[in-house]
């Protein structure tokens, strides 16, 4: 399923913008590669166009305090909000500048952009138990205006990913494996449980199914009960409450077992092999992992093998939860007047060589019927 992300462009009159990347999706340190494209039917009173690049994240969350009443010894619980806003990347450069002002024509404006190492994944949940987060992506393009009520702004959303397993989702993690004595009445020694359990994937949408390999070697003398799987989610949100005048932040963590799910007993001295499935995508509400500094959402499965009269034999399988993919990215449309656009070299540090331009960077920025871009350059 495409998740759906509007795009805003906002173009005046007598002048149209587009900004179009090289990919939808993206991770810390990933290199991004992009065009903004502009149409002037005539000579703009607009000198400089500038690129800006966002990320912020937002967080807020209910907790309880107890005040004392006045002149009662009397006490009284209340609701207050804690919330925070961070803004973690807010960058903008000088793309290009017309001192006599924008000139007529169509033009293409090719810039490419690193974003920093470990920035976190894209993020948004809204009242899962009066707690609201979000992190957020865009690169903009606007022009200045000595008119402030003529506005040539263009803005398209990022998709970045909390890991570069996210982007290798099809690569399956390593296996994991437990190995304990079984102890009848926690101290007579019945025998060994092996349990090794791998999934088939290292990143999972929302609404697909986890499939986990599981293999139990009951070497012991008791019977394994059953085996209980549980998908758990773990928020944390960081906040203050600035009408109690609080400066320092504070957490909140919720813990939230989604799914849970058993198999049946295994007997003394036997071995088994079965996949579990969990479907995700009847759990509502599963934004992805991130790890940001006032924002973090994290997923688990637990597994619990359980022997009667012995201690539980437990094992944590980590599991991430990707972004669905950028649906404005691959449901752009094209204007056709991007076929005549000339190539204008930008400023440092945005500034793409020819044969970048020319090379497979760029192939995506342009649909493939058009090739506008390698077509002026040759």
């Amino acid at each position: 399923m495409l998740q759906r992300i509007r795009t805003r462009n906002y173009p005046m009159e007598d002048a149209q913008i587009e900004i179009r990347l090289n990919q939808g999706e993206y991770v810390g340190g990933d290199i991004i590669f992009g065009t903004v494209f502009v149409k002037a039917m005539g000579q703009l009173q607009s000198r400089t166009l500038k690129l800006q690049i966002r990320g912020y994240e937002k967080s807020s969350h209910q907790y309880n305090y107890t005040i004392a009443l006045e002149g009662q010894d009397q006490y009284q619980t209340k609701t207050g909000k804690r919330q925070w806003e961070k803004v973690f990347l807010g960058e903008e450069f000088k793309m290009v500048e017309y001192p006599s002002g924008f000139p007529r024509g169509a033009f293409s404006f090719s810039f490419q952009y690193q974003l920093p190492h470990g920035v976190p994944g894209v993020f948004n949940i809204k009242e899962a138990d009066s707690m609201d987060g979000s992190i957020k992506y865009s690169i903009a393009a606007y022009f200045t205006n000595p008119q402030p009520k003529q506005r040539l702004y263009a803005e398209v959303p990022l998709i970045v990913y909390d890991s570069l397993d996210c982007r290798n989702a099809h690569y399956p993690p390593s296996k994991l494996h437990s190995s304990d004595r079984v102890q009848y009445l926690v101290c007579l020694n019945r025998g060994s449980v092996h349990l090794s359990t791998k999934l088939d994937k290292s990143a999972y949408l929302s609404d697909e199914d986890i499939s986990i390999n599981v293999d139990v070697d009951n070497q012991s003398s008791l019977d394994v009960s059953s085996v209980t799987f549980t998908f758990n989610r773990v928020l944390r949100f960081f906040g203050k409450d600035g009408e109690r005048g609080e400066s320092e932040l504070s957490d909140r963590v919720n813990f939230t077992p989604l799914v849970t799910q058993h198999h049946e007993a295994i007997p003394r001295g036997t071995k088994t092999s079965w996949t579990e499935i969990i479907k995700l995508k009847e759990v509502n509400k599963l934004p992805p992992n991130t790890s940001g500094s006032i924002v973090r959402c994290k997923y688990h499965i637990d597994i619990k093998l359980h022997c009667q009269y012995s201690l539980d034999i437990d094992q944590v399988q980590q599991v991430i939860i990707k972004p669905h993919h950028n649906s404005s990215w691959v449901m752009w449309e094209q204007p056709d007047w991007l076929d005549d656009c000339t190539v204008v070299t930008v400023r440092a540090p945005l500034t793409v060589t020819r044969d970048l331009l020319s090379s497979s960077s760029f192939a995506n920025v342009l649909s493939p019927r058009q090739g506008t871009l390698s077509r002026q350059l040759n």
